[in-house]
């Protein structure tokens, strides 16, 4: 089917009749949908639910993944925490056991000056006010968390004794503590130094 019409030339105004063939103008038309058989209509629903179970196993995986990894960095946060309070708290102690060695030789001093063979009368006012700063240093030091290490009538303890010399003594069991040269002293649970002891033979 053809229909005719006409172009006009705009330069020389003629007139130039078209025929045009109107089938070839008509839209072409979208080929119809392949309709799906029973079996392929199953088959295209297990792909699809397939697919659906591995998308929700991969973000399951990686959900998984992101806790472990934040569970990871917590501990490695916890850990990090407690060794620097760690630290702090052994540069504290450090500094404390470098004072109080330090203090021990002028409490030794005391020692030997409250220990005299026998005191006159006028010198005892002295002897008391010795007495009286040896007790405030030891107060302070006690406060620091220090102890006297006990040595005589104890057993010997290689943790805690250091043995200067051996003493036969009739009756005494063997090992035991007999005499203290220089008292021995603990910051908390550790050794700051041991007494100086005799021991039984």
């Amino acid at each position: 089917m053809t229909e005719e019409t006409v172009l006009e030339d705009f330069e020389t105004g003629e007139v130039i009749p078209l025929e045009v063939d109107l089938n070839q103008l008509k839209t072409p038309t979208t080929p119809p949908l392949k309709k799906m058989s029973k079996k392929e209509g199953h088959r295209a629903s297990i792909e699809t639910h397939q697919a659906e179970v591995v998308q929700k196993d991969d973000v399951e995986a990686k959900v998984k993944e992101l806790e472990d990894e934040l569970l990871r960095r917590r501990a490695e946060f916890e850990n990090y925490r407690k060794r620097v309070e760690q630290e702090k708290l052994d540069m504290s102690r450090f500094a404390s056991e470098r004072l109080i060695l330090e203090l021990l030789p002028i409490i030794d001093s005391f020692d030997r000056a409250l220990h005299p063979t026998n005191i006159a009368e006028e010198h005892k006012p002295i002897y008391d006010g010795f007495a009286l700063v040896q007790k405030l240093i030891l107060d302070a030091l006690m406060k620091q968390g220090v102890t006297e290490i006990k040595a005589v009538n104890e057993k010997f303890n290689p943790l805690f004794h250091q043995a200067v010399s051996q003493e036969h003594q009739d009756g005494a069991e063997p090992g035991v503590v007999i005499k203290e040269y220089q008292k021995g002293y603990m910051l908390s649970s550790r050794v700051l130094r041991p007494s100086m002891v005799v021991v039984t033979e």
